[in-house]
């Protein structure tokens, strides 16, 4: 013998599925809910755009600078079959991912930190101003430079390409606007400063070897290959030594944003994120309480 149990009996869940309409008509009960949820939201998204601390970007557009043939006075073409020879580059050049991998490399990110003493700004919440100290004696829990490099490649100073145009973007975000450009253009000098120091580094020990082989050469044009050689090197020096964009040439330097040119904190994204959330914290606690209420009809109408 079967009995069939009504699906609204007591104890019993109702598993068919709920009708567009009933989930049109509850939410239609609830907009009153859900519109306060939704303005609350949005102006909490507001306040904390208001309350978070405004960061703004500086950018330097780069080119690399590679005048190999002008510095060696067309001696390039005269004089390459004896660099291969003798196993040396000709040098006086910056390729453009030499630059680019300058611009990123933790020992520039380092030297710039450690030039402008940027310790106390990247960890300011660990640095006590009035004492000049961190706020922390234990050494183990005080900042390390290694955390600084780190901090300053991943939120403060950012380098791309634009493979189309030839150019690197250098963009440093800070919340000082002046301060941004500031080390924008800054940074630029120091990496052309350090690409100048390696070029004539090498330059002068392309120089110190030819030297020394000229006084073993005999052959005539064996040795005033070597001269020419060598005169190219010293014009390379005399350029690095002479020219303050060496290898990188800023065709347009960084300026101080206006002050509400501010990149983060996105402002209509907090509200429209606040907005969502607000909006779906009121449609669930709606749910909860007529679910309650609903159950608590239910019991009544039982008793």
């Amino acid at each position: 013998m079967s009995s069939t149990i009504a699906p609204d009996a007591p104890g019993v869940a109702d598993t068919s599925p709920v009708p567009l309409i009933e989930v049109l008509r509850f939410i239609g009960r609830a907009k009153w809910p859900l519109l306060a949820g939704f303005a609350a939201g949005a102006m909490l998204g507001l306040l904390a755009a208001s309350m978070l601390t405004k960061k703004y970007r500086a950018d330097v557009v780069l080119m690399v600078v590679t005048p190999t043939e002008s510095r060696l006075g067309g001696l390039g073409e005269q004089i390459g079959g004896l660099a291969s020879l003798v196993g040396m580059d000709l040098g006086g050049s910056t390729s453009k991912g030499e630059a680019v991998q300058t611009l990123r490399s933790q020992y520039l990110a380092r030297k710039f930190i450690e030039r402008r003493n940027l310790m106390p700004l990247l960890f300011a919440q660990r640095w006590d101003a009035q004492a000049g100290a961190w706020r922390s004696k234990d050494p183990a829990e005080q900042p390390t430079i290694s955390a600084g490099v780190r901090k300053f490649r991943e939120r403060v100073a950012r380098v791309s390409e634009d493979k189309a145009a030839g150019t690197i973007l250098l963009s440093v975000t800070w919340p000082d606007r002046e301060v941004a450009a500031t080390w924008a253009n800054e940074f630029v000098a120091l990496a052309n400063e350090e690409l100048r120091a390696r070029a004539i580094r090498e330059a002068q020990l392309s120089i110190d070897y030819l030297s020394a082989e000229l006084e073993t050469t005999e052959q005539v044009e064996l040795r005033e290959l070597m001269h020419k050689l060598m005169y190219g090197h010293l014009r390379t020096m005399v350029v690095a030594r002479t020219r303050a964009d060496y290898a990188l040439r800023a065709i347009d330097p960084a300026v101080a944003p206006d002050a509400k040119a501010y990149v983060t904190p996105r402002r209509f994204l907090l509200m429209l994120i606040g907005a969502v959330v607000g909006t779906l914290l009121a449609l669930l606690a709606y749910t909860i309480v007529s679910v309650r209420r609903a159950a608590a009809t239910r019991r009544a109408g039982g008793g």
